[in-house]
């Protein structure tokens, strides 16, 4: 016999049932419902009740409170939900290490946040389902191994048998994210790495190593279970130091343990943050101190890599987080009551996100993001990392004495000096020449104002500090760099040959000046860098503003030639070039960008050669970088010119400079970013040096 259920009546069970697994609500009808039909038993013979027979048992349904959500759902039982758990049980177990613990900690953090409450609300659920949807596309993007080609071999019966297992699904725990880690003393030895050799935390110190190592041992010790926050921080710390790391027998053997090798596990380190991180974004909890740091270290590592879109959307998200936390602000930190020491941790943070702020917004021609109004943090104490405690008041040292902590100071100026040159010089409203004149004394102020301690080291402070050798030659060479930056523009305005005015002589003899000094500076950065990277690590020689400035420098050597073809400099400037193209060669073992670096220096330098008589009569031979030590020597012996000496008082003075605009601050010259696209750099580098002789 049939039971009395409709065909209407099971679908609408169905759906009930459907909604139920995905946690959704049940789409409420302006119709009416239906008036469901009762379930009729019929009896196939009539008896007493122990001796009634029927063509179908009935099932007394039977609703208790363990069985019903509060919003009126049946709750799915483990028998119901075998199916999909076998499901997602062989699915997961096909991916890889990194995104089974990515999918891992998805799942606990769906578990433990107010996404997924009690409170089946459709703005809720629609956040879960959100959560998970970026989560699978993140897991869907990893390369397919052995046991995901196997799983998708699967035939269609076979995937439908899937349905009958009873296998369950249990999500690792959050402690089990260390599964995606090498044993602890491969982690140990990337993580000094990356503090003693990188010169990572030397240049830009996101993390606060004391702290960072107390809450590492308490997890190695395994009397702490760090966030999710802190496992994705020291995936990315890793994975840094993998990058920075020489490929030497000693490392090979450091890394022996790890039989996949040192690549896959970078790869692995990198997907696991990165995706912890995106998927964390998506459930908009709190920011914390380790999402921040992890951010800022992935907007280092993208950049180094070349991958300058990811780096400054890292950046961006770094530094919106900070700002939601009120770091911005040295009145919130008082509002919030933080301790000394969590204070001035927060302060040196914010201030290290400033300065990446200010670098990408000229290495990249873009905006940045902090503004100096909305900014009232104080500078941070010269003191060592150690040297911070949890007092009630600290006292920083002066200046006049070296810490680790002096370089992010400097750096912190230097980077609001930056900020204005780029407000005034290269926003929509071109400058005027006085701007360029204070602007570069600016810059020089700023260079001779710079501490003593920091400059000069004896034999045995230089021994105690390593790092203030390498911090005060970067810092040169940021120098020498931003005066290029302020003063190429003028190497664009061609000589004029008819007979000029009076003004027109000032202005040409300000645009000499200004290409004069411009030139000049583009071979003492070339000149410094030379000693540099013969001095350096080879750790230290993985930053791609290495080539970037080399790259700057080279470019205008070339527009200099094509703008003047028949000067007597030329010849010299080709082998400055020729310079330029070895020291990219150079770091092409150590660094991701410089193999496109030399390819486009070499196509720069064939296009000067062919269009300037004396470059063309100079010598087709490239000096090795060694053999250029005597002539860089002599560069940086000489004294640096300045514009406004040049000039001279009364010439600098002159009321034409405040009325006359730099119209040629417009111009879209080739950066960094040349080198970090599909695109040929060959052909955008010759498409832009056409477009500077058309201007002539």
């Amino acid at each position: 016999m049939e039971s009395g259920r409709t065909t209407e009546d099971m679908n609408i069970d169905d759906n009930s049932f459907a909604a139920s697994m995905a946690g959704d609500s049940v789409i409420q009808s302006t119709t009416p419902k239906p008036k469901l039909k009762r379930n009729r038993i019929i009896f196939v013979r009539r008896k007493s009740e122990d001796e009634c027979h029927y063509d179908q048992q009935p099932k007394r349904l039977k609703i208790s409170r363990d069985t019903v959500t509060h919003d009126g759902y049946a709750a799915v039982s483990p028998e119901d939900a075998a199916p999909l758990a076998s499901l997602l049980t062989n699915a997961l177990g096909a991916l890889e290490p990194s995104s089974r613990a990515a999918f891992s900690a998805l799942l606990t953090l769906l578990h433990s946040s107010d996404v997924v409450t009690t409170s089946h609300t459709p703005e809720r659920n629609e956040q879960a389902v959100q959560a998970a949807a970026v989560a699978l596309e993140q897991l869907s993007q990893q390369g397919p191994s052995d046991s995901v080609l196997n799983a998708s071999s699967i035939s269609q019966d076979q995937n439908q048998n899937l349905g009958l297992s009873t296998a369950s699904f249990n999500p690792p725990t959050l402690v089990d994210l260390q599964n995606i880690f090498p044993n602890f003393n491969i982690v140990a030895f990337l993580l000094d790495h990356y503090f003693q050799a990188t010169s990572i935390h030397w240049l830009w110190p996101i993390v606060h190593r004391p702290g960072f190592d107390s809450v590492y041992r308490a997890f190695q010790s395994g009397s702490h279970h760090p966030t999710l926050d802190f496992h994705a921080l020291v995936a990315i710390l890793c994975a840094c130091a993998l990058q920075f790391l020489p490929d030497t027998n000693d490392t090979t053997l450091s890394l022996s343990d790890y039989a996949p090798g040192r690549h896959v596990l970078r790869q692995r380190l990198l997907d696991f943050s990165r995706s912890v991180l995106i998927n964390i974004n998506v459930l908009n909890p709190p920011p914390t101190v380790e999402r921040i740091q992890a951010s800022a270290l992935h907007a280092l590592y993208h950049e180094n890599e070349g991958n300058l879109e990811e780096s400054y959307q890292f950046s961006g998200v770094a530094i919106r987080m900070a700002q939601t936390m009120g770091m911005n602000r040295d009145g919130m930190a008082l509002a919030c009551k933080l301790q000394q020491l969590d204070a001035e941790v927060r302060r040196r943070l914010w201030w290290t996100l400033f300065t990446l702020d200010r670098f990408q917004c000229m290495a990249l021609r873009r905006p940045y993001i902090i503004l100096d109004q909305h900014c009232d943090v104080a500078t941070p104490l010269n003191l060592d990392q150690f040297e911070l405690r949890d007092a009630p008041h600290m006292q920083g040292k002066s200046l006049g004495q070296p810490t680790d902590t002096i370089f992010h100071i400097l750096q912190s100026k230097w980077a609001r000096l930056i900020g204005g040159m780029w407000d005034q010089c290269f926003c929509t409203n071109a400058p005027s020449y006085q701007t360029v004149i204070d602007i570069e004394r600016q810059i020089r102020t700023f260079e001779l104002e710079l501490p003593g301690s920091f400059r000069l080291q004896s034999t045995q402070g230089a021994m105690a500090r390593p790092y203030l050798a390498l911090q005060n030659q970067i810092m040169t060479l940021q120098i020498y760099h931003v005066r290029i930056l302020l003063l190429r523009p003028f190497l664009f305005i061609p000589s004029t040959t008819k007979s000029p005015s009076p003004e027109d002589k000032e202005l040409a003899l300000f645009h000499l000046y200004a290409k004069t000094v411009c030139i000049t500076f583009c071979k003492r950065l070339l000149a410094f860098q030379q000693h540099l990277q013969t001095q350096a690590h080879r750790a230290q020689l993985r930053w791609s503003s290495l080539v970037s400035r080399v790259f700057d420098s080279a470019l205008m050597f070339a527009l200099a030639i094509l703008m003047d073809p028949n000067d007597n400099q030329n010849e010299e400037l080709d082998e400055w070039i020729g310079l330029a193209v070895n020291l990219v060669k150079e770091l092409g073992p150590y660094n991701n960008i410089a193999p496109k670096g030399v390819e486009a220096l070499t196509a720069i330098r064939k296009r000067t050669r062919l269009a300037s008589p004396s470059s063309r009569s100079g010598d087709n031979s490239t000096p090795t970088v060694a053999q250029y030590n005597e002539r860089a020597t002599q560069v940086l012996a000489q004294p640096q010119p300045s514009l406004s000496e040049l000039l001279g008082q009364k010439s600098a003075a002159n009321p034409l400079w405040t009325d006359t605009k730099a119209t040629w601050f417009a111009g879209g010259i080739p950066s960094i970013e040349t080198l970090c696209t599909p695109v040929d750099p060959v052909q955008a580098l010759n498409k832009f040096l056409n477009k500077c002789l058309a201007r002539e």
